[in-house]
């Protein structure tokens, strides 16, 4: 699978973005390039189910995010931006332990307002599955920094088929997380037999396209503080 990324960036010399020291020390951290303009697509890892089952881990942690002429540190699952795409079958159990790698500080707590940037969890957008942990809890589950959650989701056999994503969801830090460039694709592929034959045999691609508006993730930083 091939994926696109699209970010929209304030023009600027250099830009250093901390989004609230998400790691306590000054260890090196993973370095994600946006690739030339004109390139090929970059290949991102597909995790795929098989029998029935696909078990699998997503860590949320801190990545240095480097272009033409910015700088930031920003959240990412397994270090990509975008994530790794999920794919499924209707009807496949998918078990997904999400690990939160951020570090303090916590930040303020609140409720309809930005706070825990570094408080997560995980939502599967566009499944029907049970909204009851441990399923498509978002707001039951509330994973701190080190913290980990193993999710389980049953998919319905005649579920739909088509594009979904796998995104945090922790009520005051989606911006931080989620807006940040912390998302994975989710396929439910479809089932044997389902299409024609000349839909079948197409090559496959997915195009993920993200947008990371500095402005906001800036005011979403320094309203968490």
């Amino acid at each position: 699978l091939c994926q696109l990324h699209l970010a929209i960036f304030a023009p600027c010399a250099a830009m250093l973005l901390c989004l609230l020291l998400l790691v306590a020390s000054a260890e090196e951290l993973k370095e994600v390039r946006l690739p030339p303009r004109g390139s090929p697509l970059a290949k991102v890892p597909v995790a795929s189910s098989s029998d029935g089952l696909l078990e699998t881990s997503l860590r949320l942690s801190p990545v240095k995010l480097l272009g033409p002429n910015f700088s930031l540190i920003t959240r990412a699952f397994n270090g990509s931006i975008p994530g790794p795409t999920l794919a499924v079958l209707p009807g496949d159990r998918l078990l997904l332990t999400l690990q939160n790698e951020l570090a303090a500080p916590l930040g303020l707590a609140g409720s309809n307002e930005y706070h825990h940037p570094n408080t997560t969890n995980l939502h599967v957008h566009g499944l029907h599955v049970s909204p009851t942990a441990p399923s498509d809890s978002v707001f039951g589950v509330k994973l701190g920094p080190g913290e980990r959650f193993r999710y389980e989701y049953s998919l319905l056999p005649d579920h739909s088929p088509g594009i979904y994503w796998a995104h945090p969801h922790h009520h005051g830090s989606v911006v931080m997380q989620a807006g940040a460039g912390a998302a994975s694709a989710l396929l439910v592929r479809d089932p044997p037999g389902f299409l024609p034959p000349q839909l079948d045999g197409l090559e496959e691609d997915v195009i993920m396209l993200q947008n990371l508006p500095l402005p906001l993730l800036k005011k979403a930083a320094k309203a968490s503080e």
